[in-house]
């Protein structure tokens, strides 16, 4: 089985790697052009994490990486490597995202908005019934912040704090419209603040509460436990805005 993948070397993205290519299945990841390969960056990602050296020599040699740009239609593919990629995959997550919460308008756009609507180019073009995952966020409620909050109440009425909840909102309700023309199956996933009670690892994907600590000037304090069971994916996390991702300390 075949997962063709935006962001995954990102904080949530490697994560979401170590545990496919647990289950057996590879993974062919989406990324910019002039970079290492895929795979050497998200073995050592997961090297970083204190992930068993199988799952680190699997990732090496297992994920696939396609370059491509989501600022342009077809991903900036020529239309037979765009048919192909689109053809091969039995699942397609999006996870990439920009995350900064200082972001402009349009660079905020740019990636959450834009990128979607390409990625959704190649989800059209793959068989039919091929499911979708977009990764979003919790804060497409934007200012709304108390109460229950169907999906019916996501009109954006409240406003948005900043650029970045306003453009997941917006290539949310993009996902829901083409949803509903192409009749296709798409999950919404929509974590909150994504982080680990590990300390920074040289080499490990940030997370946003660093670069917040770091815009702000405050050191985080170290919360890990003195000893961590060094790889446990998502394993024991929660998500619905929530916590994912999280390291799960050792019994006693």
């Amino acid at each position: 089985m075949t997962v063709v993948m935006t962001g995954a070397t990102g904080f949530l993205g490697v994560r979401l790697v170590g545990l496919m290519l647990e289950g057996g299945q590879s993974v062919t990841t989406l990324v910019r052009g002039g970079r290492a390969p895929a795979g050497e960056r998200v073995a050592g990602a997961l090297r970083a994490l204190g992930a068993p050296a199988p799952l680190v020599a699997a990732a090496r040699q297992g994920v696939r990486g396609v370059e491509v740009d989501l600022g342009r239609a077809d991903l900036g593919l020529p239309a037979r490597e765009f048919t192909a990629l689109a053809q091969a995959a039995d699942s397609i997550w999006h996870v990439a995202g920009h995350v900064g919460l200082a972001a402009s308008q349009r660079s905020a756009n740019s990636t959450n908005l834009t990128g979607t609507r390409h990625l959704l180019q190649l989800a059209a073009a793959a068989p039919a019934g091929t499911p979708v995952h977009h990764v979003s966020t919790a804060f497409v409620a934007g200012k709304r912040h108390t109460g229950t909050i169907a999906e019916s109440d996501l009109d954006g009425s409240h406003g948005f704090v900043n650029f970045y909840e306003q453009s997941k909102y917006e290539a949310e309700r993009h996902v829901h419209d083409w949803a509903a023309r192409h009749r296709a199956r798409v999950v919404i996933h929509r974590p909150s603040l994504l982080v680990t009670d590990r300390p920074p690892a040289a080499g490990a994907p940030g997370h946003t509460l660093l670069d917040m600590a770091a815009a702000y000037g405050r050191p985080l304090r170290d919360a890990a436990p003195r000893r961590a069971r060094p790889w446990s994916g998502c394993r024991g996390g929660r998500t619905a805005g929530r916590t994912c991702c999280r390291w799960t300390p050792p019994p006693g």
